[in-house]
């Protein structure tokens, strides 16, 4: 399409041919000159032309305004932030605990009667409670007595602790008791018919090693009875019920009577050695306690 700036250059050439005209004397009433066609079109062509290269000439303009530089500290690397783990709390033992003993107690190798005695604690004395250990139902504090310089175990209802629960205490494995090592519990007499004519205990090996031979001896008001279980070991409890047997495995339990002797009405005081071979032979370990 023709620019404003076209039309504009036409309308010159127009008024430009118009004067020359009237520079020459042509009128309207004049005849009608001759007019050169091919001469007029090639001049407007050649105006057109150059009128066209002044519009294409490039236009003068500002540069574009460059982008500003990215600053080089524009993009900063930040090390990855570490995702804590969950916190697992272990089940630790308390802090070190210490109790003072009620009464005097004796204080054993081990959580049992069974154990040798180390030492005897006695009644006010500090102790530093390190564990708990619970046997046949009975519960023991593995304690160290203030200057002691080793610890050992007692009967925890002798000892007053500042722990709120002495279950917060941890519980420690039993040592491994001496060969021979026995417990004797109290079951009753034995009786055939109207008369008492035993008592009977129960045994329990509490060593690690088979018990093959015995001997109990019962103090009581009437006199003293003692029976050896050289090779075997008898029982009883009525006159149906009695029985015999040769070794007690580590761990076993059994009865074990002694005949021909009436209790009455005191108390018995009881002396007992079991060995781990047969006539008293090998291994032995000695107890001795009272019935009320």
């Amino acid at each position: 399409m023709p620019t404003i700036r076209t039309h504009i250059l036409l309308w010159l050439s127009l008024t430009l041919m118009g004067i020359s005209l009237g520079c020459h004397g042509l009128t309207p009433s004049n005849p009608a000159p001759t007019i050169d066609l091919a001469g007029t079109a090639a001049a407007l062509a050649a105006q057109t032309i150059a009128a066209a290269t002044l519009n294409a000439a490039p236009t003068t303009s500002s540069p574009p305004t460059p982008p500003s530089p990215i600053s080089p500290t524009a993009a900063v690397l930040t090390s990855p932030t570490a995702v804590p783990s969950p916190t697992r709390t272990a089940t630790a033992p308390p802090s070190t605990a210490f109790g003072v003993a009620t009464g005097q107690v004796y204080c054993r190798q081990g959580p049992g009667s069974w154990y040798p005695v180390v030492r005897v604690v006695h009644a006010g004395e500090r102790l530093q409670i390190q564990g708990r250990a619970a046997v046949d139902t009975v519960l023991f504090l593995r304690v160290q007595p203030e200057g002691a310089d080793e610890a050992c175990w007692v009967l925890a209802r002798y000892i007053r602790t500042d722990l709120e629960t002495i279950s917060a205490l941890p519980e420690l494995p039993t040592p491994v008791a001496p060969a021979g090592a026995f417990s004797l519990y109290y079951l009753g007499e034995y009786r055939c018919g109207s008369a008492a004519v035993g008592v009977t205990f129960n045994l329990i090996n509490r060593g690690p090693e088979p018990i093959e031979s015995g001997q109990v001896t019962v103090i009581h008001e009437g006199g003293e009875q003692t029976v050896r279980f050289d090779t075997r070991f008898r029982w009883a409890t009525d006159c149906q019920r009695q029985g015999h047997y040769d070794r007690l495995l580590p761990g076993e339990m059994a009865p074990l009577t002694v005949f021909d002797l009436a209790r009455g009405q005191g108390a018995l005081r009881v002396r007992a050695r079991m060995c781990t071979q047969d006539y008293l032979q090998g291994a032995c370990t000695e107890r001795e306690f009272i019935v009320p």
